[in-house]
């Protein structure tokens, strides 16, 4: 699936941080694989500023992240929990339509 670096972001934060061990694993990969390295964060431009994270706009750009069905379960969980909460905002309603509002294929 395609991300851009604010769903990269974004997704990081609300994968659960407690687990089955199986799942944990799980989700330590898809951590790393959305995780930064250090050329993207030279190419980008990406810096933390206090609490926030910015990059350049104009040299940003998609990743693909292959999420297995098990991973895409967990993300899936995590999402409509924040919907039940009322909690999606600007930031995770990309996330919230791309995983809760399309049928994977």
């Amino acid at each position: 699936m395609e991300l851009t670096i604010l769903e990269r972001i974004v997704l990081l934060g609300i994968l659960p941080k407690e687990a089955n061990y199986v799942t944990l694993k799980i989700i330590g990969d898809l951590r790393n694989e959305l995780s930064f390295n250090e050329k993207e964060i030279k190419e980008f431009g990406i810096r933390e500023e206090g609490q926030n994270v910015t990059w350049n706009m104009q040299k940003a750009r998609t990743k693909k992240i292959e999420i297995g069905e098990k991973m895409y379960e967990i993300i899936v969980s995590a999402l409509k929990k924040l919907d039940e909460a009322h909690k999606i905002n600007a930031e995770n309603a990309s996330l919230y339509e791309k995983f809760v509002l399309t049928i994977k294929n």
